[in-house]
């Protein structure tokens, strides 16, 4: 009974950590390490100099508080980013618009205790949502809401039963209704479990489901192709190689379970961005521990059938890198966005693009002093857009950078 009562204490170990990092906005991990490394480390940063031809704008948007930037997209007359604003200890989920220069149009903040993970245009031209709402301490539900293109609300709903849902990316089906996914502790098989939800076009429930095993597992994000299969990003505890692995699974547009694949080694890897490929397959840009356990920006090429075609890590030797977007851009070559503490002055947007079979073509970083991340990444009338998070100003703002393809 000892090896069974220290499995279990494990068990409730990671579901507390679990739950503690579902109520946090997306912050620097804090790698201890030995005093010598870190001088090492210090040592070893570049000190790189940015080329103003780099970035066409970068702009911080001050405001009270903190906001986090998650998702973007481009309207006819303008950039919407989807994110949270949390105030005097009260988060709202948060829409800003600009324009196609960087100037800010608006900002609206929908209902209280809400966060904002994904925004998508519907074919009648409004916008999806998608993101969490707190109930009470130990009660989340996922929130889906549409709007107009002004940010205000035509209709929100909540789904969740006793325990926390969280909804983290959502897509318009091509044959009608809407798609989510993310994570659910009160359904499931395990710990927690991969979490996908149909609705009607109205946000009416059609059906939901939960994939996953014993362990911890949880959704990221999700795509659909062109044979209307639907293929949902997350990351698992309960199969793959050791630890935590990246866990995709396909299913039908009845919620029916195709296939399951999981990607990584005997380390921690973190699920991020999905993307369509020309060709039928998808890139990935996630996290990666396993090959080096400072953890680096993992940018994975798959066929149509979902098998590797190419991956590769990108980082520095002793420092902390993440992934967190990715884009097959229109002149055929894949763009991974996210973080790196190896370049420049402190935490800094990480900015690689590579051709199809994974050559490196740019491996840049934006930033000043303070820290700055980028989580998405779109592109637009020959730019790419790209919004995060910054500190320069303090707190924690809304970044949109944008420069020339």
């Amino acid at each position: 009974m000892s090896g069974f009562s220290t499995r279990l204490k494990k068990v409730k170990y990671e579901v507390t950590i679990f739950l503690v990092l579902l109520r946090l906005p997306r912050m620097k991990p804090h790698i201890p390490t030995l005093v010598l490394i870190v001088l090492f480390a210090s040592s070893c940063k570049k000190d790189v100099t940015e080329n103003p031809s780099v970035a066409e704008f970068k702009n911080a948007f001050s405001q009270t508080g903190n906001q986090v930037a998650n998702r973007l997209i481009a309207v006819a007359d303008g950039i919407i980013i989807i994110g949270t604003s949390t105030i005097g200890g009260e988060s709202h989920l948060q829409l800003v618009k600009t324009d196609f220069n960087g100037n800010e149009l608006w900002t609206k903040e929908l209902s209280s205790e809400t966060t904002g993970f994904g925004i998508r245009p519907t074919s009648d031209g409004n916008l999806i949502l998608i993101g969490t709402k707190t109930l009470s301490t130990d009660n989340q539900d996922a929130f889906l809401a549409k709007t107009d293109l002004n940010g205000n609300v035509i209709w929100e709903k909540t789904f969740g039963d006793i325990m926390v849902e969280q909804a983290k990316d959502v897509i318009e089906l091509s044959h009608g209704g809407y798609v989510f996914v993310g994570v659910t502790q009160s359904m499931g098989p395990g710990v927690a479990a991969l979490y996908v939800v149909r609705t009607d076009a109205d946000g009416n429930e059609v059906w939901s489901k939960e994939f996953g095993g014993s362990g911890l597992d949880s959704g990221s994000e999700l795509v659909q192709t062109s044979t209307i299969e639907i293929k949902l990003l997350g990351f698992t505890h309960s199969f793959g190689a050791g630890d935590r692995d990246i866990y995709l699974q396909t299913i039908s547009a009845d919620g029916d379970s195709l296939a399951s694949f999981t990607y990584g080694g005997a380390g921690y890897e973190e699920s991020q961005a999905i993307a369509l490929t020309d060709d039928g397959g998808t890139i990935m840009c996630n996290h990666s521990a396993s090959e080096d356990p400072t953890h680096k920006l993992w940018a994975t090429k798959l066929d149509a059938d979902n098998q590797v075609v190419w991956q590769q890590e990108f980082g520095g030797l002793t420092e902390h890198e993440g992934g967190e977007g990715a884009l097959a851009d229109s002149q055929g070559n894949y763009v991974f966005i996210g973080r790196t503490n190896s370049f420049g002055n402190d935490e800094q947007v990480y900015f690689i693009k590579t051709n199809a079979n994974g050559n490196v073509l740019e491996e840049l970083n934006f930033g000043e002093v303070g820290d700055q991340r980028g989580n998405d990444i779109i592109e637009y009338n020959g730019s790419y857009y790209i919004c995060g998070t910054s500190t320069v100003n303090g707190d924690s703002d809304v970044l949109l950078i944008k420069r020339p393809m």
